[in-house]
């Protein structure tokens, strides 16, 4: 037996939710501005630092050896 899908009117769309607070702070960056962070986390944030280039357009660089670095450019 088949179900059919009720089509229901005027339900109010929920408000988004807030993301996590990110643990870097890159969107508080102003060009030349850099931070550090231990080569374990690289991935992290390499990965934060792609998601907030995306959003913002802001372009970032990042360097590593005894002390990785992260610094915003554009």
């Amino acid at each position: 037996m088949e179900k059919t899908i009720k089509i229901e009117k005027n339900i109010p769309i929920p408000a988004a939710r807030a993301g996590r607070a990110s643990k870097y702070p890159l969107a508080d960056m102003e060009v030349g501005d850099s931070f550090s962070f231990p080569a374990s986390r690289l991935t992290s944030v390499a990965s934060m630092v792609h998601q907030c280039s995306k959003k913002t357009n802001a372009k970032f660089t990042m360097r590593g050896g005894e002390i990785n670095r992260c610094w915003r450019v554009e």
